[in-house]
């Protein structure tokens, strides 16, 4: 499993999981600024899809105040124009490439909740179903439901407050993140109130590993496709 640096979630975007994908990843260029300004890059380009799309990114960046980013525009799985711009690592001037690989955060969301929801609509699970149900192991309160995680409104602790949350940026087992989660003391009654909680998605990912028998990736590559 992989995590990001905003949220642990899991890293599971993919081009072929929508008709037509424009994914603008951001970074804020790793290490140390070099002892000299790294040099120009190249223009924009000047004909096709490129001239369009190279100057929106420019003014973006500079609205921004972007180091480096990576875009990448497919339809219906078929990848139309994919380019890097700005720098990934100022201390040694190196260059965003189409293949660059960012840590994407929350934007995998979506595409948690979207597979959940298959699930669902297959009748491999229920979404009012306690989540004790799927994750028996790790003592979830039983008055959790997979809607409530799909809506924040479980009361789970955010994951990323976590004395142990630093640690994990290194990699650690989802079991070992999962019986962190469990037991810490709710923020409130689950279903009583709202609160933005990572923990509810990455605990929504696991279970859509125990129902479909496969990792997050895997199923969204699998079912991805409308």
């Amino acid at each position: 499993m992989l995590f990001s640096a905003t949220g642990f979630s899991r890293q599971i975007l993919s081009v072929a999981t929508l008709p037509l994908v424009c994914g603008l990843l951001a970074c804020g260029g790793g290490g140390q600024p070099s002892a000299q300004p790294c040099p120009s890059l190249p223009g924009p380009a000047t004909s096709g899809l490129g001239s369009i799309v190279d100057v929106l990114v420019a003014n973006e960046m500079k609205a921004q105040g972007l180091v480096g980013m990576s875009v990448a525009i497919a339809k219906k799985g078929k990848i139309l124009y994919t380019q890097g711009y700005g720098y990934a690592d100022l201390s040694t001037c190196q260059a965003v490439q189409p293949a660059t690989e960012f840590q994407i955060g929350s934007v995998t969301k979506q595409f948690t909740a979207a597979a959940l929801l298959r699930l669902w609509n297959a009748g491999a699970l229920k979404v009012d179903a306690p989540v004790v149900g799927y994750l028996g192991s790790y003592g979830f309160d039983p008055r959790i439901t997979l809607r409530m995680l799909l809506n924040q409104t479980s009361g789970l602790q955010d994951d990323i407050g976590f004395p142990a949350a630093s640690s994990w940026l290194n990699g650690v087992s989802e079991q070992t993140v999962l019986s962190q989660i469990a037991p810490a003391p709710l923020h409130f009654a689950p279903g009583t109130a709202y609160a933005y909680s990572n923990s509810n998605y990455f605990v929504l990912g696991s279970v859509i590993e125990a129902v479909g028998l496969t990792t997050c990736a895997d199923f969204i590559k699998t079912n991805g496709e409308t």
